[in-house]
Order: structure tokens, then C-alpha cells, then sequence
């Protein structure tokens, strides 16, 4: 299936283009104080910003860190920048002093747009970066107000900005990889424009319309978040409407009351759909599409939903590496998607699956780790070439690290993280699978699975659990019945108030392992 992607175009004039058809209609709006930008707006305050930035030194190849919640604001600084040729490195809000300084320092981000709340952390680390522009949505002592750079005249905005969109970098957010440390992810304009299209110019994939609303929930400095939600969303004409953070009732509130008609989500937010006793106090049924990705959602938890919900849920599969997208469910088109698949490739992108000992690339059905080939991978990782061709080889496959395989229609099916796989007496435990289980349980919350170290049998799977009135030989019974032995919870049962996740709803299992080896 071709694509007449858009290949002469920065990321901005791709979005303006379609922004001066969208004209007044509302593009973006604050769910809590119903502040809101037309696409007009999102246009002539990105130009008004863009010449005051201009005028403030800021040239093409210099680096700014975005240090926010979700603002309307944001994309109105990310396209002013990379219009100038700057390129925004996007970072979570939940970072902290040494985290902050480090991206900072990795990508050596000149200036800093941050929010009131964030303030004290991004002057303490842009002193110890050296950074002595920095800019506030709102007003923050030390900070320049964003409102005061868009009363500019625009008239400082360059027109000549030279952008070579399979070349320059339109994005720099950051990702862990398949090991190590976080690394800037280098992604040209058009690995993002091209991925956008990928989304959302094909029958059955997003469907997204003008006359959608759409939820943003999840942060916008994640790529999920940044091209999936916002740029498909703003690319479609669609309204965004955004909240900070996921507070359950709130979430629900603004479903009812704005009548959110698409919800972009990650499986803990599908787990709270499906089993919290207070979804039944809200009217959700003004969503007529749901989009779960970040991370594999079960079978059983997508059954689950199901029954109590009839909206229908697509998966997605991604990488923050490949722009984000390389598999979606698709509607209406040949058989129906299996529960628990991710859908099929995406159009123009490649897809194999290999043995993680001899690299050759396997049948239907056979589980080995997900290599990706196509426009949306990354141009590489930021002053890293070592990572970048242990990531990406020199046939252009960019290897996942994430363990899968495709069943005979070609839909494809996550297991886990290579990296996360239990080594227990030489099986491979998935903790993905474990998981999938102890939440098929009517009692159990929530729950993850670590590898505990053991001197006999490697590593024994443990299990962390949220959970009312369930005794540990009830959990231990249910697993023996639907798994083999070798994948019993041998390290054991803690019960916990909570599992530790990411603002992107990724489970956190490090942070648990670093708890259990400090006993």
C-alpha cells in the first residue's frame, strides 16, 4: 500500500498548510479552565513567538529543552522552534534536578521553557547547565513570561530557514533503547510527517475527523503523546482537549461533560476502565474509539474491557525510534483483529522477526525479537554512534528489543522486552505473560513481575500485587492452572499499595528491583 508522503515540507509547513483551512475552529483547549486556541491562533502566535525567539539569538542547529506538563502552549513552542530550525528536546515533567541536568548536558540545550510548577527544578539545573534564557508559560520569578514574546509583531520571523527535511532534526526526545543509560532519539521532519501519514491518511487505521474530541491525558513530551495525540490529531483538524496528568475522577469528568468522543491510552488507563467500580457513576458512551499503546495489552484484559465496555479498542505498537508507529490495528478491512494483537505493519514499513541467538528471521508463530525497517525510523541517537549500530544495522533494521511474533494473517503479538525476560533454570519467563494472568483475576488490581537473583536457579519470578481479599495460595493456584510450572511465582507474593509506573503508564520494574536487591 503506497503513501504520496509529503517529502519537501518542514514539520511546521506541514501543519500550517492544514491549519489556515481549520481557520477559528478550536485545535486545542486547557480540560480544566477551558482556555483554548484555534487553529488560526496555533499559526499566528507559533509565527509571533518564532520572531521574538529570533530576535533572542535562537538560530537553526541550537537545542532548547522543553520542560512541561501538558500545556496548550506546547505545541505552539515546539512548532515556532522547529520552524527557526531549532530543535526542541522534550523532557518529562516528572524529572528531577540530575536527570534534568543531564539532558540537558547530553544534548546541550541552550534555553528552557518550563511551567510555574517545574520552575525551581529548571533554574537549579539551568544554573549548574549554564543556561541563562529561560522562559515560563505563566509567570515564575527568574523566568521571562511566554505571553510578553507573544505580543510580538512577528515581523523578525525568517522566511529562509533552509530545512532539509530527510536530514535535519525536527525532535529530539529521549529513550532508554534496548540498554543503558537514555539517549536522544534523532528524528528527522520527515521521519515524524511521514509517520503522521502513516496514521492517519489510511482507511481504517485512526479514522480521526474534524469533528472529533480528543483526549490528551498522556504526556506530551513522550512521543506517544507528541506525534500520536497532538500530531495526527492537529494534522486531522480534530479538537484536543488536554489535561496535566490522569486523576481518575477528573479523566472521567471530562469525558461526560466536553463528550470526548477518542481516547488515546495506555493499558494501566484500560485496566482502570475495565475494573473500577467508579467508571459506572460517569456516562463515557460519547467515546467511540479507543487507542491503547506504550506498552502490550493483554488478551484477557482487552476481553475484560469488552465486556463491560462496547467501545471499540485498537492497539498500536511502537517505538519512541520509530516516530512512533510500526503496527496498528486496522477496522474494516480483511479478518478481524485476534484480542491482543497490535495489528498489522504499517504501510511502507517492514517488519521481521528473528532468533535472539542466531538472527535469522522466523516463521509464523515463532516468538523471536521485532526488527523494524521503514521512513519512521530514526536518523540514529545523538553523539552516539556505538548505540546507534547496536541498534540499527547496516541494513537499515532497527532491532526493537522487544520479544514478539506474527501469526498466519500477518497480526502481530508483543511478549516483553528481551531484557526483561526471566532466566529461570534456562526457560524464558515473559513477565508480560505473568502479568496478563494475575489480572484476568476478578480480585487483583494490579500486579507485575520482577526476576529475583537465585544461586541455583538463576533468577525466580516474583510477584507484586494490588489486591483485596486474596490469599497467596489462591494467586499461587490460579497461575499453576493457567501456566506451566517453570513460570510459578517461586520468588513470591508481596502485596503493595501500588505499582510504580511512568508518566506514560510503562511499568516501572526497575525501580522494584532496585528495592528488592537493597534487602
Amino acid at each position: 500500500m503506497d503513501i504520496d508522503f509529503v517529502q519537501d515540507k518542514s514539520l511546521p509547513a506541514f501543519f500550517f498548510d492544514k491549519f489556515d483551512t481549520f481557520g477559528n475552529k478550536p485545535a486545542i483547549i486547557d480540560g480544566i479552565t477551558g482556555q483554548q486556541y484555534s487553529y488560526s491562533q496555533l499559526h499566528e502566535l507559533s509565527i509571533k513567538l518564532g520572531s521574538a525567539l529570533t530576535k533572542l539569538g535562537f538560530k537553526k542547529g541550537d537545542v532548547c529543552a522543553i520542560f512541561c506538563n501538558n500545556v496548550i502552549e506546547y505545541p505552539i513552542i515546539c512548532l515556532s522552534m522547529i520552524s527557526l530550525g531549532v530543535i526542541p528536546t522534550l523532557i518529562s515533567h516528572m524529572a528531577t534536578v540530575p536527570e534534568l541536568r543531564y539532558q540537558i548536558n547530553e544534548t546541550k540545550a541552550q534555553y528552557m521553557f518550563t511551567v510555574p510548577a517545574l520552575a525551581s527544578t529548571a533554574k537549579k539545573a539551568a544554573k549548574q547547565c549554564g543556561i541563562t534564557q529561560l522562559f515560563v508559560v505563566g509567570e515564575a520569578e527568574g523566568c521571562r513570561p511566554i505571553s510578553e514574546l507573544f505580543e510580538d509583531d512577528g515581523k523578525s520571523f525568517p522566511k529562509d530557514v533552509e530545512i532539509k527535511p530527510k536530514e535535519d532534526l525536527a525532535a529530539l526526545p529521549f529513550s532508554s533503547g534496548t540498554t543503558g543509560l537514555p539517549k536522544g532519539v534523532m528524528l528527522t521532519h520527515f521521519n515524524l510527517t511521514t509517520n503522521i501519514q502513516q496514521l492517519a491518511d489510511i482507511p481504517g487505521y485512526l479514522d480521526t475527523t474534524l469533528d472529533d474530541k480528543v483526549l490528551s491525558v498522556l504526556p506530551f513530551f513522550h512521543i506517544y503523546g507528541f506525534s500520536v495525540i497532538l500530531g495526527t490529531s492537529l494534522y486531522r483538524g480534530a479538537t484536543v482537549v488536554s489535561l496535566p496528568k490522569f486523576e481518575p475522577e477528573l479523566f472521567l469528568g471530562t469525558i461526560q461533560s466536553v463528550e470526548i468522543s477518542r481516547l488515546f491510552v495506555v493499558p494501566p488507563m484500560v485496566l482502570f476502565l475495565a475494573k473500577s467500580p467508579i467508571v459506572d457513576d460517569y456516562d463515557i458512551t460519547s467515546v467511540d474509539s479507543i487507542l491503547s499503546g506504550a506498552a502490550p495489552l493483554s488478551k484477557d484484559l482487552e476481553n475484560i474491557f469488552s465486556d463491560r465496555h462496547k467501545i471499540p479498542i485498537k492497539q498500536g505498537y511502537g517505538l519512541t525510534e520509530t516516530s512512533p508507529a510500526a503496527h496498528i490495528s486496522r477496522s474494516g478491512f480483511g479478518p478481524p483483529r485476534p484480542a491482543g494483537s497490535v495489528g498489522e505493519v504499517l504501510p511502507c514499513t517492514e517488519v521481521k522477526v528473528i532468533d535472539l541467538i542466531t538472527g535469522k528471521a522466523l516463521e509464523a508463530d515463532k516468538e523471536g525479537e521485532i526488527c523494524i525497517r521503514g521512513p519512521q525510523v530514526m536518523k540514529g541517537y545523538h553523539n552516539n554512534s556505538k548505540a546507534t549500530s547496536e541498534t540499527v544495522d547496516s541494513d537499515g533494521w532497527l532491532h526493537s528489543g522487544d520479544i514478539g511474533y506474527y501469526d498466519s494473517n500477518e497480526f502481530f503479538y508483543i511478549v516483553d522486552r528481551c531484557k526483561e525476560l526471566i532466566k529461570y533454570k534456562g526457560y524464558q519467563v515473559a513477565p508480560g505473560e505473568l502479568e496478563a494472568v494475575l489480572l484476568s483475576h476478578p480480585k487483583i488490581q494490579d500486579a507485575t513481575i520482577i526476576g529475583v537473583p537465585d544461586e541455583e536457579c538463576g533468577e525466580l519470578p516474583k510477584g507484586f500485587i494490588v489486591a483485596n481479599d486474596i490469599s497467596e495460595e489462591e494467586v499461587h493456584s490460579y497461575v499453576a492452572k493457567k501456566l506451566a510450572s517453570y513460570k510459578k511465582l517461586r520468588g513470591g507474593i508481596e502485596y503493595v499499595d501500588e505499582i510504580p509506573k511512568s508518566p506514560s503508564g510503562k511499568i516501572l520494574r526497575r525501580v522494584l528491583k532496585e528495592q528488592e536487591l537493597s534487602k
